[in-house]
């Protein structure tokens, strides 16, 4: 048998990795995408990297979202008034 896919040579273990830290999202969203489709088509060594841009993506957005949430709790909490009937309550 010649030809299959066991001898087919690794062109992964050529790409260097860059650091999710220093990407930016885009930059990031476009490599957690790129090794995932590669992953998805059977190249076992796309699974790491693909793991690990997926995974910094989803810490960025949490920490965007966690934010987001703590400025818009603040200013909520800043324009929400007194009841309108606890004015009228005895105590």
């Amino acid at each position: 048998m010649t030809g299959g896919a066991l001898s087919r040579p690794c062109t992964l273990t050529m790409i260097s990795f860059h650091d999710p830290d220093k990407m930016t999202d885009s930059e990031l969203a476009a490599q957690a995408q790129l090794w995932r489709l590669r992953a998805l088509r059977g190249a076992r060594e796309a699974r790491g990297p693909a793991h690990l841009y997926e995974a910094a993506q989803r810490r960025r957005l949490r920490e965007t979202v966690s934010s987001n949430a703590m400025v818009d709790s603040a200013s909520v909490r800043s324009t929400v008034t007194k009841a309108w009937w606890l004015s009228w309550w005895p105590f």
